[in-house]
């Protein structure tokens, strides 16, 4: 336990570090102004507690998102016939690049459809298509949260997070980050990328179980 608490507190804290770094890096090459609401975006954010067993079909209905030819969809819309896996990933995120890395490269396939949604909140719909053809082998659907509703609507604040949705709309898992090996022996006295892979490495696994 002592282990786990002290690699979540090191995660935590390279997460922060990651996070804010990479949002001023894309904020200052693609000359993206923050908009003012960005606070009060963040405190709705938080606001919002979902746990598992929420209905989300109407939260669903109400979120619109643009696919990688720019075309409006609906969520609802897009969803599987029996169960939804949603992993919402930011560009420059190496926790959500990891993940799609890996899930590229071992072409692991999902029992529920599988969606991934790109945050537009420091990213250009021009990122979210770059992203798209780099980890085109991921599989699954594409889509731009041009209106940051997964904020607003669902509280994303850190990145990646997954949600797992049945064909009532139910909320079934939300996980937040990459998961633990339940063995944390195998994460002691590695460096931060090899920690990263093996995460990324537990998470691909993980989605073949759901």
């Amino acid at each position: 336990m002592k282990l786990k608490k002290l690699y979540l507190i090191c995660l935590v804290f390279c997460s922060a570090f990651v996070f804010n770094a990479c949002s001023k890096n894309s904020d200052a090459e693609h000359n993206v102004e923050i908009p003012d609401t960005q606070a009060n975006m963040d405190t709705e954010a938080q606001k919002v507690e979902l746990k598992e067993g929420d209905q989300l079909k109407e939260i669903l209905k109400s979120i619109e998102l643009k696919n990688t030819f720019g075309f409006k969809q609906n969520l609802a819309k897009v969803m599987g016939k029996e169960k939804t896996l949603i992993a919402v990933v930011k560009t420059g995120c190496v926790f959500c690049e990891s993940m799609l890395a890996v899930k590229s490269s071992t072409k692991t396939n999902t029992k529920a459809k599988f969606i991934v949604v790109v945050s537009s909140f420091h990213s250009e719909f021009a990122d979210f298509q770059d992203k798209h053809n780099q980890y085109r082998s991921a599989g699954g659907e594409w889509y731009y949260d041009f209106n940051n509703d997964f904020a607003t609507k669902l509280g994303i604040e850190g990145f990646p997070r997954f949600f797992l949705i049945n064909k009532k709309g139910e909320l079934e898992k939300d996980q937040s980050g990459l998961i633990t090996p339940e063995d944390e022996s195998v994460l002691e006295g590695k460096e931060f990328a090899e920690v990263l892979q093996k995460l990324a490495e537990e998470t691909v696994k993980w989605f073949t179980t759901i």
